[in-house]
């Protein structure tokens, strides 16, 4: 079903961007700052082991244009206001890439991971200082667990992660 790839060691540095708002690193080199939030491991309807992955996430400026396509669509609608929550569906698989935060160490690839559960929501973050209203991505991204990946997932939950994402399949142009 799925191949997944886990490798250990730094990967390479690249471009930067941080939100102008708080100074925090938000991407890097194309990857995404995500909250790790749990594992799941589970049987898929084939009887083939699956692991989740909780993903959770303020979104900011410096996301736009590396999130799935129908993310981003309902993520403007969002912006517009009037819109509480939004249940994004039909998403197309991807090809994640996720690596430790801060140094990008223990990264793996998995090819065919389904995206679930994606919700866009306004909450109110909480922190130093002022109360401020932000729009939170949180997903469930499913794989085909491989032995190394379950340690790995078990090791890692509740931490920050550097995430990449791209369709399974390329988009064609249409004229």
């Amino acid at each position: 079903m799925n191949q997944t790839h886990l490798a250990t060691g730094p990967a390479r540095a690249g471009r930067t961007e941080e939100t102008e708002e708080k100074g925090v690193q938000t991407v890097r080199d194309g990857r995404l700052l995500v909250n790790f939030v749990r594992a799941t491991f589970d049987k898929d309807k084939d009887d083939l082991r699956v692991l989740t992955l909780n993903i959770s996430f303020p979104l900011t400026s410096a996301h736009k244009g590396l999130l799935p396509p129908k993310v981003e669509e309902m993520w403007r609608v969002m912006q517009r206001g009037g819109v509480k929550r939004i249940d994004v569906t039909e998403i197309e698989d991807q090809i994640v890439e996720i690596a430790s935060a801060p140094e990008l160490k223990a990264t793996f690839r998995a090819t065919e991971v389904r995206i679930e559960k994606a919700t866009l929501a306004e909450i109110e973050e909480k922190g130093s200082g002022e109360a401020q209203k932000v729009i939170r991505l949180s997903f469930d991204a499913s794989m085909s667990l491989e032995p190394a990946l379950g340690h790995w997932a078990q090791a890692n939950y509740g931490a920050l992660l550097w995430m990449r994402m791209q369709p399974q399949q390329a988009r064609l142009p249409i004229h």
